[in-house]
C-alpha cells in the first residue's frame, strides 16, 4: 500500500513539474505550440519563377527568416494570444497577366490579408482585392496614384517611388553637394511621366537641381545597355536617378564608366550597392548612392539586427551582407497593427492602421501618411538608409533620411 501511495505521489510531482515547464517566465507560452498558440496565415504574392524571380528571392528569403525568428520565440502576441506565422506563397510567374490567377489562388484558400513584394505585376488586380475585400500591403510602389481613394484595401509599408525620389535627392544633395544637373533614367514602367512631372521635378527644384528636360526611358526587357549608357553620357548630367533593378543599374554603370563617364548614379530604391558593384565591376563601382541599409553599421534598430542575424544564420555571411529589409519590414508593420487592434480580424486591423499617427519600422519610428495621395493615411513612410560608394569606391553608410507623403 505504501509503495502504491509513493508511486502516486511521484507521478503527481512529475505532472506538476511538466506543467510548470510548459510555460516561459511570466506565464506566456514557450517556443513550442501550446493550447494558447494559434496560427496566423498570411498570403504573399511574389515572382517565384520567371525573369523577376532572382530579385524577388531577395524579398522572400529575408521575410522567411523573420517568420522563423518570430516562431522560434513563441509567436507574436495579439490580443493576449500567441500567433505562429505561416506564409502562403502564390507565384505570379513574373507575368502581370497571371496576377489575377495568383490572387484568386489565395482568396480560394480563405486568406484575406496579403503582402505584395512589388506593384509591377499587381496593378491590374486592384478590382479583385476590392471585390473580395482583401487587405493588401505592398512593400514598394512605383506610383501610389494607382492606389487612390477608390482602392481603400490597399496599404503601403514604404513610400515607394513617391517618397523615395525625394529621399534620394535629399541624400544626393547631402553627400554630393557639387552636383547641379539631374537626369531621369528608368525602364518604361507605366508611371514614368507621373514620376518625372509630379515627383522628381518638384523635389529637384526644391533642392536646387536643374533637371534635364528629356528623360532616358528604355525597354524593361532590355539585356544590353550600351545604348542606354550612351544616352546618359550624352545628357552630360552630374547625376542620374532611377528606381530600376540592381541588374540594370550595375550594367549601365559598367557601360558608363567604359565611356569615361563619372556621372553619379542614384538609385531611388533600397538596393545593395554591393550587388550593383559586383555587376558593374570593381573599377566602375564608384559615385553611387542607394537608399539602402548597410548591415553591421552603427545606429540600426535591434529588430533589424535580430532579423539580419537570423538571415545570416540561414543564408550565410555573403548573402546576408546584401539583405533587403523591405519584406520583413512589411510584416513587422502589419503585426504591430494587429497587436494594436488586439485581433487578426481584417477590418479591425485596417481601422487600427488608419487611427495611428506613427509606427515602428526596421529603420526607426515612421509617420503614417498619404491622406492627400491615397484618400486616407494608409502609407508608412519608412525612413530610408543612405549608402554610398564614394569616388574611391569605398562603401559608407550615412544614416537615415526621413520620408513623408501628403
Amino acid at each position: 500500500m505504501k509503495k502504491i501511495i509513493a508511486l502516486l505521489l511521484a507521478l503527481l510531482m512529475l505532472a506538476t513539474i511538466t506543467a510548470c515547464n510548459s510555460s516561459s517566465p511570466g506565464g506566456s507560452p514557450s517556443a513550442s505550440p501550446s493550447a494558447t498558440t494559434e496560427t496566423l496565415k498570411l498570403g504573399v504574392i511574389s515572382a517565384l519563377t520567371g525573369w523577376f524571380a532572382p530579385i524577388d528571392k531577395g524579398n522572400i528569403d529575408p521575410l522567411m527568416a523573420y517568420v522563423e525568428l518570430i516562431n522560434e520565440r513563441g509567436g507574436w502576441d495579439i490580443g493576449g494570444k500567441k500567433y505562429l506565422i505561416e506564409i502562403v506563397l502564390s507565384d505570379v510567374q513574373s507575368d502581370p497577366n497571371l496576377a489575377r490567377t495568383a490572387a484568386m489562388d489565395l482568396i480560394d484558400k480563405g486568406i484575406d490579408i496579403v503582402l505584395q513584394t512589388t506593384d509591377l505585376f499587381a496593378r491590374g488586380i486592384l478590382d479583385v482585392w476590392e471585390e473580395y475585400e482583401v487587405m493588401h500591403v505592398t512593400q514598394f510602389h512605383n506610383s501610389i496614384t494607382f492606389l487612390g481613394p477608390d482602392y481603400p484595401h490597399g496599404y503601403l509599408s514604404n513610400g515607394g517611388a513617391r517618397a523615395n525620389y525625394k529621399a534620394a535627392l535629399t541624400a544626393l544633395r547631402q553627400e554630393f553637394p557639387d552636383a547641379k544637373t539631374l537626369l531621369y533614367c528608368e525602364i518604361a514602367n507605366g508611371s514614368n511621366e507621373d514620376n518625372f512631372e509630379k515627383m522628381i521635378k518638384p523635389a529637384a527644384a526644391e533642392l536646387g537641381f536643374t533637371v534635364i528636360p528629356e528623360p532616358v526611358i528604355y525597354d524593361p526587357a532590355a539585356t544590353e545597355f550600351s545604348a542606354v549608357a550612351l544616352s546618359v553620357y550624352r545628357a552630360n548630367a552630374d547625376a542620374y536617378i532611377g528606381a530600376t533593378t540592381p541588374t540594370n543599374q550595375g550594367a549601365i554603370i559598367r557601360e558608363l564608366r567604359a565611356l569615361g563617364c563619372d556621372t553619379i548614379v542614384v538609385t531611388a530604391n533600397p538596393q545593395s550597392l554591393v550587388t550593383m558593384a559586383n555587376i558593374a565591376g570593381p573599377e566602375a563601382a564608384y559615385n553611387m548612392l542607394s537608399l539602402a541599409v548597410v548591415p553591421g553599421s552603427d545606429g540600426l534598430t535591434q529588430v533589424y539586427n535580430d532579423i539580419h542575424a537570423k538571415y545570416r544564420e540561414m543564408q550565410g555571411e555573403e548573402v546576408a551582407s546584401l539583405m533587403d529589409p523591405l519584406s520583413p519590414n512589411t510584416l513587422y508593420v502589419l503585426l504591430q497593427m494587429m497587436s494594436i487592434a488586439g485581433t487578426t480580424e481584417k477590418k479591425a486591423v485596417m481601422e487600427a492602421w488608419l487611427a495611428q499617427e506613427t509606427i515602428d519600422t526596421l529603420n526607426g519610428r515612421a509617420p503614417i501618411c498619404g491622406s492627400e495621395a491615397l484618400g486616407s493615411p494608409r502609407l508608412v513612410a519608412t525612413p530610408q538608409g543612405i549608402s554610398i560608394r564614394n569616388s574611391k569606391g569605398e562603401l559608407e553608410f550615412k544614416g537615415f533620411v526621413d520620408c513623408y507623403v501628403r
